[in-house]
Order: structure tokens, then sequence, then C-alpha cells
């Protein structure tokens, strides 16, 4: 009887270790275990070219970058203010003057340019010294152009670009700005933003020319975006920063700006060309002051709201968003 009991203590004592050394190591794994964060998915991403022909797109919610084509110049970069998406084409000038400026057309179904030279009207072509398309606007059915004097002083022009033949038609609206950075059409206005000499809206209709003005004040602004047929974003320009800008919305219905910086500056590689609107969301590509890196900026200028999202890989910095891929 007396081994048994000491079997029996012994086999008793063995467990309760054995008890307390698994209860240990539960909860050291316990202590160990992490728990996964939520993935980030996107919800879509951002389709963007860059003045030597990149095409990205860019995860709106990851920040993740991956090229997917590439438009190859002739001669020159490519003019930021004059890429513009219609359907699977993209269309855009090198950044050269006439008779060396060439017309590249991006297929995306194929991944192939298409290159050509377009001819100037007379009305054109005998006043200027050296025409040159700046900016592209799709208005439903062609492409409506400016055209400016790179080598004189001459008014600018508005044309139109048939995407059938590529012919292009003097429309007989002229103003003096040359240095035009950014457009944005809504309805028959083209609404204009220069470096130095305001901003600007043309009635395609009537041909007149009106600057507008923030209480009387110039208005020098980049990156135009339509938010609806009343309200327009831009990007005002920063004095004394390079590229430096902040979030601006013009209200037409009663010509009032409201500033949506909420007190940031934002920088872009470069000035020309426009935003983009989706979702509620002014979205712009950006650097921010006093912060290492590339973000997407996302604005609601209704609720006065703004996100950023750090880009994960770099890219050329002189960069414009053309469109969403979902």
């Amino acid at each position: 009887m007396k081994k048994i009991s000491v079997f029996l203590s012994v086999f008793i004592m063995s467990i309760f270790a054995l008890s307390c050394g698994s209860s240990d190591d539960i909860i050291d794994n316990n202590q160990n275990i992490e728990v996964p964060e939520d993935e980030v998915v996107d919800d879509y991403n951002l389709l963007s070219v860059t003045s030597e022909g990149d095409i990205y797109k860019i995860g709106n919610n990851t920040g993740a970058v991956n090229q997917i084509g590439q438009i190859p110049a002739q001669h020159n970069l490519i003019m930021l203010s004059t890429v513009c998406k219609v359907d699977a084409k993209i269309y855009a000038f090198e950044a050269i003057a006439y008779p060396s400026q060439t017309f590249l057309i991006y297929d995306e179904l194929t991944n192939s340019t298409t290159t050509m030279q377009l001819t100037f009207p007379n009305s054109i072509a005998s006043v200027m010294n050296g025409p040159m398309f700046s900016n592209l606007k799709y208005n439903g059915s062609e492409l409506v152009a400016l055209v400016i004097d790179e080598y004189s002083n001459n008014p600018s022009k508005v044309v139109s670009i048939d995407l059938q033949s590529y012919e292009v038609t003097d429309l007989g609206i002229s103003f003096p700005q040359r240095d035009i950075i950014s457009t944005e059409l809504i309805n028959n206005d083209l609404f204009l933003t220069t470096r130095q000499n305001g901003f600007i809206k043309l009635d395609l209709n009537t041909g007149s020319v009106t600057e507008l003005t923030d209480n009387g004040n110039r208005i020098t602004g980049a990156r135009l975006t339509k938010i609806s047929d009343s309200k327009l974003a831009l990007m005002k320009l920063i004095s004394g920063y390079v590229n430096g800008i902040k979030p601006f919305e013009y209200d037409l219905s009663n010509d009032t700006f409201s500033d949506k910086s909420l007190g940031i500056n934002y920088f872009v590689g470069s000035v020309n060309g426009k935003s983009f609107f989706h979702n509620g969301e002014v979205l712009e590509l950006v650097s921010i002051e006093n912060e290492i890196g590339q973000y997407i900026l996302k604005a609601n200028y209704q609720t006065n709201e703004i996100k950023t999202v750090k880009i994960l890989n770099e890219y050329e910095a002189n960069i414009v968003i053309i469109g969403i891929v979902e």
C-alpha cells in the first residue's frame, strides 16, 4: 500500500507540473499572437501620365504604383496641359513649336502610339511665327485646343480638332493671354488659369473674354477641374513658393472663391495640366510641406475634409491624373 501511495503521489505531482507548464505555454503563445491588421484594398486606380510619357495606375488607398504603358515622344517631352483622355485613346502634344510639334495618339487597347503633324488653317499660319498647341479639352464630339505663338506676342487662338479627319478649324476667338497652364470646359465656357495674367473665362458662343477676380484681386491658379456645372476646383499658386499650391473652389453662381486647403501647403512637380474629380473628391498627386515623399491628395470640398495617401513607389514628379481605372 505504501508503494502504491508513493506512485500515486508522484503521478499526481507530474500531472500537476505538466498542467502548470501547459498553462504557461498557452499564456506565452497568446501574448505572442499578432492580430493581422485589416488589409488595405484599393477601390480604384488613378490613371496618370508623366511628361516623359510613362503611363501609371496608382492605387487610391494603397498608393501602389504600376506602369502599364508608354507614350513615346519624338522630339521633346509631353506637354501635360495637352494630355486628354477620350474613351480608349489618350491625346497629347509634344512641348515644341510648329513645324516640329507632334500630335500623339495612344491606344490603350493595343498599347500603341500613332504620331502625326497637324496643319494649322491659314488664318493662324499666316499670322503666328511659331504656332503651338498648348492646351486640350474634349467637348463631347471634338477636341477644343488653344494655340499660342511661341516666338512672338501675337494673341492666342481657340481651335477645334476633328477626331476623324484631324482637321484643325479656327473658331475665331482671340485673347491676349499666352501663359496658360490649365483649362476646363463647362458647357460653352472655357476657363483658363495662367501664371501671371489671371483667371479667364472664354465664352465659346460669343467669343467674349472675361477675367474673374476674387473681390478685385487677380487669381493665379493651376490644375482646374470641374466639380459640377456651377463649381470649379482650382489650385491657387502660392506666392514665393516654386509650384506651391492651395486647393480653392470657385462658385460660378455667385463668383466667389473659397480656400479649401485647411492651412496646408502642397506642391506639384509641374503646375501644367489638371486635377481630377471622382466620387465627390478632388484628386491630385502632390508633395506636402515638411513631409517626405509623394502623396495622393483627396479633398472633399463639400465637407471640407482632406485625406492623403502616401505613395509607395517613386515616379517622375511631372505627372497628371487623366482618368480612373476601376
